[in-house]
């Protein structure tokens, strides 16, 4: 049944099949599902992700407010422009975005670099244009706030990770197969307790080396990754855990 099950590393009723082929024994079917539950490269293939409750919403974000009294700042580019008077030159232009955190309005200034002066440039040219009171409030409430959806997931707080926790990392470009096994050594509680984003070590290898010889603590490696890239293998506390729910049972 084992090397039924490794040929492919197929669901039970398939390894069942294969292996009837040539044998037959009495409760195949449990004998195939155990074997298949038991198998270290199924769990990686098949490892489901881990989910966290969404984080809530800036405070800046729920309440009115004049327009542009609450922003985020970014600066996008380069751009490559030509000259006004010598239209054979040619250079280098950003452009720095403001958008406003309650209605989504947006205003972009242009600069010629990305340096301190040149920010204040466009600091000041953002505040001399749109230091006022307008009609987006009433806008906002008409047109934008109509289309907003509610959160089809992460709706449901689950146990945060903890370090020791072993996992396995889902990173994007890595083959189901491949997915590697790491220890959680480090974890980032945000403002609502809830853990999203963890410190991971795993050994460092070449994908498809088939000798995976230990070369020693120098060969781990620690990276940051977000919990929805993760599936939890094994808790640190599991033997806790259920210590604590057998401790339920006994006192119902």
């Amino acid at each position: 049944m084992q090397r039924a099950h490794t040929s492919g590393h197929r669901w039970r009723d398939a390894t069942l099949a294969r292996f009837r082929q040539l044998y037959w024994v009495t409760q195949g079917s449990k004998l195939a599902q155990s074997i298949k539950s038991k198998c270290q490269m199924c769990k990686l293939r098949e490892a489901k992700f881990l989910e966290q409750q969404m984080g809530q919403l800036p405070e800046a974000r729920l309440k009115p407010a004049p327009a542009f009294n609450h922003v985020m700042i970014d600066l996008f580019g380069p751009y490559s422009v030509r000259g006004e008077v010598q239209k054979r030159t040619s250079g280098k232009a950003y452009r720095v975005i403001f958008t406003d955190l309650v209605k989504r309005a947006v205003h972009i200034e242009a600069v010629f670099g990305y340096d301190a002066e040149s920010f204040l440039m466009a600091l000041s040219g953002f505040v001399s244009v749109r230091d006022r009171e307008d009609e987006f409030w009433k806008k906002w409430t008409e047109l934008y706030a109509p289309a907003l959806v509610i959160r089809r997931k992460w709706n449901t707080a689950n146990r945060n990770l903890r370090p020791g926790d072993l996992v396995i990392i889902a990173d994007r470009n890595t083959l189901r197969g491949d997915y590697r096994l790491g220890i959680v050594q480090e974890v980032f509680p945000s403002q609502d307790g809830k853990v999203r984003r963890v410190n991971v070590m795993y050994k460092n290898f070449q994908i498809g080396e088939k000798v995976q010889k230990y070369k020693g603590h120098n060969e781990a490696v620690i990276v940051s990754r977000s919990a929805q890239r993760l599936s939890l293998s094994v808790l640190v506390d599991m033997d806790q855990d259920q210590e604590t729910k057998s401790e339920a049972k006994e006192s119902v």
